[in-house]
């Protein structure tokens, strides 16, 4: 647990420190424009204290993520539950992993866990080298013998 723990801050830190190299470098003028056009997102549900978003599947699995927030505090476990299911609306057990993007560019990838009967729960904490970055973080499941991904766009706060 510790070491998934230690695993899980230390490929935070890598996408921080890409995010900011890709800043510095000049390559997050177009980020704004090329986010807003690759994250295709709708909000199936919101309340005040869950936000429910989605996006067009990927194959044939229909991925969901549920997040308190789109701006994790730093340092802190956000919660993040991910469900999925087949067309036919069958709980999938599968693979579940993370893709962590920055102007379009994917800067990192980490796995996430095991998904059993269609849920996935995990906690994962950003750096404080992360704050202000725009991100979007992919969630991709694999199971089933198909895959499908969503994505949401983050940004860490202090």
């Amino acid at each position: 647990m510790l070491a998934d723990k230690v695993k899980r801050v230390a490929v935070w830190q890598a996408a921080a420190a890409a995010a900011a190299a890709f800043a510095v470098a000049g390559c997050g003028s177009s980020s704004h424009h090329r986010t807003s056009k690759t994250v295709a997102v709708h909000s199936v549900t919101a309340s005040a204290a869950l936000t429910t978003m989605s996006v067009a599947k990927a194959g044939t699995l229909s991925v969901v993520l549920h997040a308190p927030t789109t701006e994790p505090k730093v340092g802190v476990g956000w919660p993040i539950t991910v469900e999925a299911h087949t067309p036919a609306g069958k709980p999938v057990n599968g693979t579940v992993s993370y893709a962590f993007i920055f102007g379009g560019a994917i800067v990192a990838r980490r796995p996430g866990g095991q998904m059993r009967e269609g849920v996935f729960h995990d906690h994962l904490e950003f750096p404080a080298q992360a704050v202000g970055y725009p991100l979007t973080l992919e969630v991709i499941v694999e199971g089933e013998g198909s895959r499908g991904s969503t994505r949401r766009p983050v940004k860490a706060e202090r």
